[in-house]
């Protein structure tokens, strides 16, 4: 009885053992399950954090072709307006011309 009684206590104490270790390796896998969960909300963010950074990068090169447009609008037209502006001198002359003669 004292064998068994011995045996009996071996093997409870090594069933605390094995529990004691379960218990540290469920520990240890929430922890990495944890990290892993961190990581992957670590991810989410870059990648949410890039997409807005593309999203406003395209932006701001819109912006600069409109600029682009709007500047070559804005010298054809003054170059249209110089245009204007020499031909009414021209037909200005003519007019004087004409006066002049008359």
């Amino acid at each position: 009885a004292s064998g068994l009684h011995s045996d009996l206590k071996g093997l409870r104490t090594e069933l605390a053992d094995r529990d004691a270790a379960s218990a540290a390796q469920r520990e240890e896998a929430a922890g990495v399950q944890e990290t892993l969960e961190s990581l992957r909300a670590e991810h989410k963010a870059m990648t949410t954090s890039s997409a807005a950074q593309r999203e406003e990068f395209a932006t701001l090169l819109a912006a600069r072709a409109r600029d682009s447009v709007c500047t070559a609008e804005h010298e054809e037209a003054a170059k249209q307006l110089a245009e204007l502006e020499a031909l009414r001198g021209q037909v200005a002359a003519g007019d004087a011309a004409d006066a002049a003669r008359r």
